[in-house]
Parts: structure tokens; C-alpha cells; sequence
């Protein structure tokens, strides 16, 4: 490998960790500012568990649509660039093409990346969500699964957004490289 080779490897690996940084305390910013907005509107205070279990089914369907927008538009991003918004999926990426170079199982292994670190950064909304509940009079299990749900719902449309902003990028960078497109 020759140092301009390095040289451009290394500054995608570096904005795909900036972008990874920023990204995760953007979603988590604006998903928990959804999640106690919605709590603190009352909207949804009185309505039986039953039913916000099943609004907290569909605030995830809700998600997983905005999420599946957001990897498509990396794979997208890796394809043609080399970075990712998810560092974890760029190293997935990276390694199923060194090892396979299947196109498939780059995409593949970008996507699981991808939507495993979504998954494993739900586990500090739970702990907080119902670890306060548990500790506090004050907030209770049926507002612990509103905020969920208001954070889900937050975190849906932050990923809608990552996902029209890189496919935005995608275009400008696509004009800007070919003048006549």
C-alpha cells in the first residue's frame, strides 16, 4: 500500500469515527428529548398498559423504518466513498471486503454492524427509563414506556434525516466530481 493509499484510508477511518461520535450524541439527544417531551405533554397519561405496550410496538416498527432508510443510505455511503456515519459498520465493511469481496457480504456485514450498535445503545433508554421508575414515586412504568415510545418515535425521524442528508451528500459529492451530470 502506498502512502497516498494510507493517507486516504486513514481519513475515512478518521470522519467515520467523528461521524460516529456525533451521530450517536445527536440520536441519543434528540431521542430523549422526544421521550420526555411526550411525557411531559400528558398526551398519553391514562391510557390502559395494554395499549401503550402496543403504541411501544409500533413506536419500534416506527424506528426500525427510519433505521432500514438510515442503512441503506451508509451502504450507499460506504460504496461509493469508503466512510460510514457507524464506525462499526465501516469495520464490518472493510472486513468482509478484505476477506470475501462480495458485495452481498460487505452490505451484509455493514447492516449488521449498523443495527447492532442501534440495539446495544437501547439498553442505557431501558436501565434509565424504568431504573427511575423503580426509584422514584414520581415517574411510574406507564410514563417509563411513553418516554420509550417518544424516543423511539425521536430516534425515527433523526435516522429519516442522517439518511436524506447522506444521500444528499451522495448527490453533491456525485455533481462536484462529474460537472455535466
Amino acid at each position: 500500500m502506498n502512502s497516498t493509499t494510507a493517507r486516504a484510508r486513514g481519513r475515512t477511518w478518521a470522519v467515520s469515527v467523528v461521524a460516529t461520535v456525533v451521530s450517536t450524541y445527536a440520536l441519543d439527544l434528540i431521542a430523549a428529548a422526544a421521550g420526555v417531551a411526550l411525557v411531559a405533554t400528558g398526551l398519553l397519561a391514562g391510557l390502559a398498559q395494554g395499549w401503550l405496550l402496543t403504541l411501544l410496538v409500533i413506536s419500534y416498527a416506527a424506528w426500525g423504518l427510519g433505521l432500514r432508510a438510515n442503512v441503506r443510505a451508509n451502504a450507499v455511503l460506504l460504496a461509493t466513498t469508503g466512510m460510514s456515519t457507524n464506525v462499526i459498520s465501516k469495520a464490518g465493511y472493510d472486513l468482509a471486503r478484505r476477506l470475501t469481496g462480495s458485495a452481498r457480504a460487505q452490505r451484509w456485514a455493514a447492516a449488521t454492524g449498523y443495527v447492532g450498535t442501534e440495539i446495544v445503545k437501547e439498553a442505557p433508554y431501558y436501565l434509565s427509563a424504568f431504573g427511575v421508575a423503580v426509584v422514584s414515586d414520581p415517574i411510574t412504568s406507564d410514563e417509563a414506556l411513553i418516554f420509550l415510545a417518544g424516543a423511539n418515535v425521536g430516534a425515527m425521524v433523526y435516522e429519516y434525516v442522517v439518511a436524506r442528508l447522506t444521500r444528499g451528500f451522495l448527490r453533491h459529492s456525485a455533481v462536484d466530481r462529474h460537472p455535466s451530470a
